[in-house]
C-alpha cells in the first residue's frame, strides 16, 4: 500500500507547475496525516531519489512528522536540511536533539546549523552553545551567538575576551 500512495500522489502532481505541485503534494501529507498514513509515505519517499526526499521532508513538515525532520537537520541534501531547519521554528524539535545535531554535523553542514537556533529564536540553545563554538576551529565565532543568548551569558568574562581587537582579528 505505501508503494502505491507514494506512486499515486508522485504521478498526481508530475504534470504542475512546481509552486502548484509542492501545494498539492502538502495537502496530501495533510490528509494523510489525519489519515494516519503518513509515516508510510514517508518511509517509501527516504528510499528512493533526492527529488522524493525532498518531497518526504515537505510532507513531515506538513504533518508535523518530528522525529523524522529532528534526523535531518544535518541531512547533505540542502533542501531537506531546510525543511528539517524550519522544524526547528515550527515544531517542538528537542533542544538536546538540535545541540548533539551542531557538535555532530560535517563542517560545512554545522556552519549552516549553528544558526537555526539563533533563527528560531531558541536562546537557551544558542546559549549552551557558546562554549562549544568558542572551543571549535572553522566555527562563526560566538560573539554572534552572544547577541542572542541570555543576559547571564553575554555577561561572562569571556565576553570581553571575544570583543577585544585581538579575539577579533583587528589589532
Amino acid at each position: 500500500m505505501p508503494q502505491l500512495t507514494a506512486d499515486r500522489l508522485l504521478a498526481d502532481v508530475e504534470c504542475l507547475p512546481h509552486a502548484q505541485r509542492l501545494r498539492e503534494f502538502a495537502r496530501a501529507a495533510h490528509r494523510l496525516t489525519l489519515q494516519g498514513r503518513l509515516t508510510d509515505l514517508l518511509a517509501e519517499l527516504s528510499t528512493r531519489g533526492p527529488y522524493e526526499q525532498r518531497l518526504a521532508s515537505l510532507a513531515a513538515l506538513t504533518g508535523g512528522e518530528l522525529s523524522y525532520l529532528s534526523a535531518r537537520l544535518a541531512d547533505p541534501d540542502a533542501v531537506v536540511r531546510r525543511y528539517a531547519h524550519r522544524a526547528v521554528r515550527a515544531l517542538p524539535v528537542p533542544d538536546e536533539v538540535l545541540e548533539q545535531s551542531v557538535r555532530t554535523a560535517p563542517t560545512t553542514i554545522r556552519h549552516e546549523l549553528v544558526r537555526t537556533p539563533l533563527r528560531a529564536g531558541r536562546t537557551a540553545v544558542a546559549e549552551r552553545l557558546v562554549p562549544y563554538l568558542r572551543e571549535s576551529p572553522g566555527l562563526p565565532p560566538a560573539q554572534a551567538h552572544l547577541a542572542a543568548a541570555g543576559d547571564r551569558t553575554a555577561a561572562t568574562p569571556h565576553r570581553r575576551r571575544l570583543d577585544s581587537p585581538a579575539a577579533l582579528g583587528t589589532a
